[in-house]
């Protein structure tokens, strides 16, 4: 496989056609075939992988993640169906046309603020203690996660009428990122 080797993405991007294909048909399909079909698909996928890899090493795994991602868009772009949203069919209020109770409200400030930031930090913080690299880029790169983590929890928080949900997921991230930090920290 090298650079001029025109065939080579165009078999893998139906290897992923094919592969996408049988797996879209044992999800439709409840019949005793399913499991084959489920397995045949993932033999085509695994397959054309190893084979790319087996003739170009790293480059050429890299080539089938690509070119069988191709193939597979094209097989879910065929399937594609504009829906109403979730709002329209229930006819749930958008967040600024809901009618605000002064606890909640209290509750989504300390979500999206304060417990919001806790979780962005130790996000951040995980991110410097458990990736490999040079320190200072570890926490440069940590840094920079912070403000769009929490960006992410505000608008999260602020946009679900299930505070707690929204409660449980965040509190779940600051336990587990500021825990598994320290864990990692003291021993």
């Amino acid at each position: 496989m090298n650079a001029a080797d025109g065939w080579t993405p165009l078999l893998l991007i139906v290897a992923g056609i094919c592969g996408a294909l049988l797996l879209r048909q044992a999800w439709k399909d409840a019949s005793p075939l399913r499991p084959w079909l489920t397995a045949a698909g993932w033999i085509v996928i695994t397959a054309a992988v190893a084979v790319a890899t087996d003739i170009d090493g790293l480059r050429g795994s890299f080539l089938a993640a690509i070119f069988l991602s191709i193939g597979a868009m094209m097989v879910i772009a065929t399937g594609w169906q504009v829906r109403p949203t979730r709002a329209a069919r229930e006819g749930v209020l958008d967040p600024e046309r809901r009618h605000t109770i002064l606890w909640r409200a209290a509750v989504r400030f300390l979500l999206a603020g304060p417990l919001g930031f806790v979780a962005a930090s130790g996000a951040g913080i995980a991110y410097a203690v458990f990736t490999p690299g040079d320190m200072q880029t570890r926490i440069v790169l940590g840094g920079l996660l912070v403000p769009a983590v929490w960006a992410g929890c505000m608008a999260w928080t602020l946009a679900d009428d299930r505070l707690l949900r929204s409660t449980a997921v965040i509190s779940l991230v600051v336990c587990l990122t500021v825990g598994f930090s320290a864990w990692k920290y003291f021993l």
